[in-house]
């Protein structure tokens, strides 16, 4: 009696195939059918199998897992391999499925066939090593990154309404210090009628002048700021003979929203709108006649840039 053939004696483990191939250049399941096909040397793919081969097939990467007859993973592998193609990740994937279903190698190359030997017990199907599950990861606190303080240097120009006996536009500057989302500043400025006012039969011409701190924050490209100003209110009237000047004390609380949008690594375009409230209401009155009183309420526009360096 001819010695019974290793290859034949040795049971030949079948699976369940689900493939899926993400990559461009990836063979088709039929291709990848043939390929461990050839690297076993007989065909382990049957759809009445008990255990199921996920297949899950990249570029530069590749996913094994084996699951049992009652959906419990046995084992799973993944190919991280150092590929050009999709076709060589499924080479390497082939051999992984080869040491698999078929560890010592004995059905690689397929003898002549033999008469039918004696059936022997069924040996266990190797299996892969499961992995130990692992510990939860470690609660995260949501932190706020910190950042060094940053020096901010801010110019705009400003147009207004309410302040003064018309509209008014100037320059506005602004320096201060920048710590993650907020920002303190001083600021300051004028604001300059942009034409004399006709008050009864003479001109007014009034400016005023004022400065103080300001506090921002900043939400993304959104900002929100408040501040507080003093100054001084003057007012002259040119056309009377003798041209009277006045000064009256000026103060205001200001608030502000706005945008700040970077240009440049540590530049950025501001525009806001203001709404700026009087602490003093200023009358003014020429030869005991009133010709203008300042408005309770006075918005203003700004528009500038922002530098900010660390």
């Amino acid at each position: 009696m001819a010695a019974p053939n290793l290859a034949d004696a040795q049971a030949r483990e079948r699976v369940r195939l689900a493939y899926q191939a993400d990559g461009l250049d990836c063979p088709g399941e039929q291709t990848f059918r043939d390929i461990v096909a050839g690297r076993l040397g007989y065909d382990p793919f049957a759809a009445d199998a008990p255990r199921l081969l996920r297949v899950v097939l990249e570029r530069e990467t590749g996913r094994l897992d084996v699951v049992d007859a009652a959906g419990r993973s046995v084992g799973s592998r993944e190919l991280d391999a150092d590929a050009s193609s999709c076709v060589e990740v499924a080479e390497s994937m082939a051999i992984a499925i080869a040491l698999v279903l078929d560890p010592l190698g004995v059905h690689a190359v397929e003898a002549e066939p033999e008469p039918e030997p004696e059936v022997a017990p069924e040996p266990p199907a190797p299996e892969l090593p499961t992995r130990e599950p692992e510990p939860p990861p470690p609660a995260i606190t949501p932190t706020t990154p910190e950042s060094p303080p940053r020096f901010v240097a801010r110019a705009s120009a400003v147009v207004g309404y309410g302040s003064l006996p018309g509209p008014s536009l100037g320059p506005w500057l602004g320096l201060g210090v920048r710590v993650g989302a907020w920002t303190v500043l001083a600021e300051g400025g004028a604001d300059l009628l942009l034409a004399q006012s006709e008050g009864g039969p003479d001109r007014l011409d009034v400016q005023a002048v004022s400065g103080g701190p300001t506090g921002c924050v900043q939400i993304e490209l959104f900002q929100g700021c408040a501040g507080l100003q003093l100054g001084a209110l003057l007012a002259r009237a040119p056309d009377l003979a003798e041209a009277a000047t006045k000064t009256d004390l000026f103060g205001a609380v200001e608030l502000r929203a706005g945008v700040e949008i970077p240009l440049l690594d540590a530049l950025a375009f501001s525009a806001g709108l203001e709404l700026r409230i009087p602490w003093f209401h200023t009358a003014l009155a020429i030869d005991g006649d009133p010709i203008w009183q300042a408005s309770p309420v006075a918005g203003r526009l700004h528009l500038g840039l922002v530098l900010s360096i660390s």
